[in-house]
């Protein structure tokens, strides 16, 4: 878990941003990333990359780098030669942070 110190920092370190902080608990010890909540830009050029065949296999690994604040990007990549499925655990609650999700409801008027 991260300190009022650690979240001032980064914070500072990414100023605009809006960070959000995601628990793996599937792990040993918790594991905790931060992230910045992607905005429209980013969310467009992942789904054009998604909806690109060549590239749609790299459309998440690429959003979760871009928005991967604690550990670094770097630091994240050595992570995913131990772990790879940390992409879709990351990127899954990535995409959840950028408003898409299946738990919205629809009522018709």
């Amino acid at each position: 878990m991260l300190t009022e110190t650690e979240i001032a920092e980064l914070k500072a370190k990414n100023p605009g941003a809006t960070l959000a902080e995601i628990k793996n608990e599937a792990v040993l010890g918790d594991e905790v990333f931060v992230v910045k909540v992607p905005q429209d830009a980013a969310w467009k050029m992942f789904q054009t990359q998604r909806a690109n065949d060549e590239q749609a296999p790299y459309a998440l690994r690429t959003l979760v780098l871009g928005h991967m604040v604690k550990p670094t990007p770097q630091e994240f990549l050595l992570r995913l030669n131990e772990m790879p499925g940390l992409v879709e655990t990351v990127g899954g609650q990535l995409v959840k942070l950028a408003g898409a999700s299946n738990a919205s409801t629809v009522r018709k008027l």
